[in-house]
């Protein structure tokens, strides 16, 4: 068996969440471990709900205090409430927010209009930049004018200053 704690509990609590029962355990195991993860439940069920008492201004959709037949039931124990965000996603949003602002830094120290932002373009040369990935290496100057922009020119017929 592959995993962390979590998914030891449950196969040694014999509970088929992500993770086969386990068909040696001991009876005095298997209800020990049982018991460890209901009570852990439980534990985070009211720690939560204590939060969200504690919530300044909550409005009063919030979600219900559940009760105690509802703590108990053990089908609801082990379903997950909502998601965790992952290290990766905490990351990609870092990242995301360094890049918006050197794109941000880099119309304003050009002196770019910001709706050049809204043109199909921009948009367009943003997902094929995404798309090669790290690494990828600027045109030069050279390139931009004589390369790509006449080859622009030839295909459109546009006048090149």
């Amino acid at each position: 068996m592959t995993g962390g704690v979590y998914k030891l509990k449950h196969h040694l609590a014999g509970i088929s969440k992500d993770v086969g029962a386990c068909i040696s355990v001991s009876e005095e195991v298997k209800k020990l471990m049982l018991d460890t993860v209901v009570t852990l439940r439980q534990n985070l069920l009211k720690k939560s709900m204590s939060r969200e008492e504690s919530n300044v201004g909550y409005s009063e959709n919030a979600r219900k205090r559940p009760s105690e037949e509802e703590i108990e039931d053990s089908s609801n124990i082990f379903k997950r409430k909502g998601t965790q965000t992952t290290t990766n996603a905490i990351f990609k949003k870092n990242d995301r927010e360094d890049a918006c602002q050197e794109i941000a830094l880099f119309f304003y120290n050009n002196v770019i209009l910001f709706n050049v932002a809204n043109s199909e373009e921009f948009k367009r040369m943003l997902k094929l930049v995404g798309r090669h990935g790290p690494g990828l290496k600027p045109p030069s100057y050279h390139e931009i004018r004589v390369k790509y922009l006449k080859q622009q020119v030839k295909k459109t017929n546009l006048i090149l200053v």
